[in-house]
């Protein structure tokens, strides 16, 4: 650290002070302020800047705290880091900060790649209805058994019925999709199937009017028999 040769630059306090702290020093030669450049051209930026500020109508404290804020928040040419970053070990938060994405929305997208490209993954989505291979833990059990979704209870868990007429509350990790049965779905469309059929059934039988003058056609031919 180089110094000019102020009177309160050499007392012994503060001489002290650098000693404690292991701080090199070096006085400038008098009247030759020139040999400290580097903390006279910080003067003259601060005065300039600072003058700027206040000439848009702000006060001179604001102007000196957002200056000095600008100034520890702008990374260093000699150094590459901010001076906040060599003092606290970390970076001040700015306005510019905003502009970033949040730690939130990263978290997000990873979680979700790592969902998507994860290796065997299987597909997580049930319906009612839907038929699945389950997991029994019951002494003497085969490792899976076939089980219809009865319920769902969250996002995650299900209430199915065995074969046997057990009910059992499942995890979709404790549930393998099977190709033996459709979906609900399509057992909704088979159940349509069969109505339409019906209906279609329904509308070929004649009317009752038709009916009558078929039977009196009937009695016509068997009276001129």
């Amino acid at each position: 650290m180089v110094v000019d040769n102020g009177p309160q630059l050499k007392s012994d306090e503060f001489l002290s002070f650098l000693k404690r702290n292991r701080i090199k020093f070096s006085f400038s030669p008098p009247y030759h302020p020139a040999t400290n450049g580097a903390a006279e051209n910080f003067v003259k930026t601060f005065k300039d800047k600072v003058d700027k500020i206040v000439s848009d109508g702000k006060s001179l404290e604001y102007a000196i705290n957002l200056f000095l804020f600008d100034y520890r928040s702008t990374e260093h040419l000699t150094t590459g880091k901010t001076p906040s970053s060599l003092m606290y070990n970390r970076e001040i938060r700015t306005r510019f900060d905003l502009l970033r994405s949040s730690v939130v929305s990263m978290v997000e997208r990873k979680q979700f790649n790592q969902k998507m490209y994860k290796r065997a993954n299987r597909e997580r989505e049930f319906f009612e209805g839907e038929r699945v291979y389950v997991k029994d833990y019951r002494r003497g059990a085969k490792n899976k058994c076939e089980a219809r979704i009865v319920e769902k209870l969250s996002p995650v868990t299900y209430n199915v019925k065995t074969a046997s007429g057990r009910l059992m509350k499942k995890h979709c990790n404790q549930m393998i999709k099977t190709k033996l049965c459709a979906s609900a779905s399509s057992d909704v469309e088979e159940n349509n199937k069969s109505i339409e059929s019906k209906m279609s059934d329904k509308t070929n039988v004649p009317r009752r009017s038709e009916r009558l003058e078929m039977n009196k056609c009937q009695n016509r031919k068997g009276g001129l028999r």
